[in-house]
């Protein structure tokens, strides 16, 4: 989300989506498979979301710069334990995303034409 002069305001995750609907034991740390888990054995705790978006979405935002390496944008994942990082200019204008499915094609575009694996 952006705000009136279209600079970065907040993000509202699948994490994020999913502990407003009311499941339980969901962790930002869960796979796919986990959290389908989750949502099938405690089905009848979930609900609607309710409220408005900016009280779901998280306004500490972890961010990159187009300048950043890849490097920084893995060890930002990491170090947050994320999914993907929001790219943003000096003014916090937001031009782009980076997610996990976005380095792994990298790497095996690298693979596939035979340039080393690293960043």
């Amino acid at each position: 989300m952006v705000d009136q002069e279209e600079r970065l305001a907040g993000i509202i995750t699948e994490a994020d989506f999913l502990r407003a609907v009311g499941v339980p034991s969901h962790q930002p740390t869960h796979n796919l498979w986990q959290t389908l888990e989750a949502l099938f054995i405690h089905h009848e705790e979930v609900h609607e979301p309710g409220g408005a978006v900016a009280g779901l979405m998280v306004t500490d935002v972890v961010t990159v710069t187009p300048d950043d390496t890849l490097h920084d944008v893995v060890d930002a994942m990491k170090k947050h334990r994320i999914k993907r990082v929001v790219v943003v200019d000096d003014e916090r204008h937001v031009v782009g995303m980076v997610t996990r499915s976005d380095l792994v094609r990298v790497f095996f575009d690298r693979i596939r034409d035979g340039a080393p694996a690293e960043a």
